[in-house]
């Protein structure tokens, strides 16, 4: 019976091999006959993505200029990286937005900053497309933050107000993590918290947050301690 379907199996190797040989037959017959009228107009074709592809690139690069100009460090010298790969942006620098209230500009197409990110008085930080920033990423007013592509914060995540902090991708936090007054924090896929994490000691949602600390601290994720701090931001309590 077992040589009998050994036997089936090889008739079937056969037939899709002699098939992929028809198939190869009729493309390379198919390659014969594009004459050179067709050519030329694949070639324009071909010309034409390219031309698109550069013109975007040089309005798209000109919008985060002008984006960039707009923050408060601007002595401070920003390179503007473009990856042909996925038609994104990587911000070599820091970038300083401290004394904006709305951020609703941020480019889409940012999905990197290698130094640091402030926005202070922000009241909302919406950067769906964002994936890493190298610093610290400072956010100490925004009550909601929405950063669903975030993997990692090479340094310190600094906030004071939101009450929900939502990162279903992150994985990294290099620093420490303060999050004084959330209510929920939902980090589903996180692997490393290098500092300790910071609470408000009236935060109303405190037993729940430690719990969940106290747990990454088993796991080995978060490698610091759980600090309270008072009304004034002074420790008041750590273990």
């Amino acid at each position: 019976m077992t040589n009998n379907y050994c036997q089936t199996f090889k008739q079937k190797i056969k037939e899709l091999k002699r098939k992929a040989q028809n198939i190869e037959a009729l493309l390379s017959e198919y390659v014969k006959t594009v004459d050179k009228k067709t050519e030329k107009e694949i070639e324009r074709i071909l010309k034409e993505i390219e031309e698109f592809k550069q013109e975007f690139k040089t309005q798209a690069t000109h919008l985060i200029e002008e984006f960039i100009q707009r923050r408060e460090n601007k002595n401070e010298k920003v390179e503007i990286i473009f990856d042909e790969k996925d038609g994104k942006f990587i911000i070599d620098g820091d970038l300083n937005f401290s004394s904006r209230t709305h951020l609703d500009d941020f480019p889409n197409l940012i999905k990197e900053i290698t130094g640091y990110f402030c926005a202070d008085n922000a009241q909302t930080i919406n950067l769906p497309n964002l994936k890493e920033v190298g610093g610290s990423f400072w956010a100490d007013n925004a009550q909601t933050i929405n950063l669903p592509n975030l993997e990692k914060v090479g340094e310190n995540f600094w906030t004071r107000k939101a009450q929900a902090i939502n990162l279903p991708n992150i994985k990294e936090i290099g620093g420490f993590f303060i999050a004084l007054n959330a209510q929920t924090i939902n980090l589903p896929n996180l692997e490393k918290i290098g500092g300790d994490i910071y609470f408000n000691e009236d935060n109303s949602n405190l037993n729940s947050l430690i719990e969940l600390a106290r747990e990454w601290r088993k796991k080995g994720i978060l490698k610091g301690n759980i600090k309270l701090c008072d009304k004034r931001g002074q420790i008041i309590q750590e273990f």
